[in-house]
């Protein structure tokens, strides 16, 4: 038994065990993978249907909201300016 041959031996012996690992290794992410993907469909449901319920609120409450307040601001300004104007004309 030769160095070379000793070299060879060590050589090939790591070549099996790092491919027993790849293949152990690829299996492994497969399962999980598989046992993953329900998880990401629903999570991915649940996130589109969060994202309908936020834009019925902003649809629903958020805008006719700020439509409200620009409004009743409009009105503030208005009797505001009427204000100012007979506070000057009585002086």
């Amino acid at each position: 038994m030769t160095i070379e041959w000793l070299r060879d031996l060590v050589l090939i012996i790591f070549a099996a065990g790092a491919t027993i690992v790849i293949i152990i290794a690829g299996v492994l992410m497969l399962l999980l993978y598989t046992k993953v993907r329900p998880i990401l469909n629903f999570t991915r449901k649940a996130t589109r249907s969060a994202a309908n319920v936020s834009s019925f609120l902003d649809e629903e409450l958020s805008r006719p909201s700020v439509q409200t307040a620009a409004i009743i601001g409009g009105i503030v300004q208005i009797l505001g300016l009427i204000s100012r104007i007979r506070g000057g004309r009585k002086k």
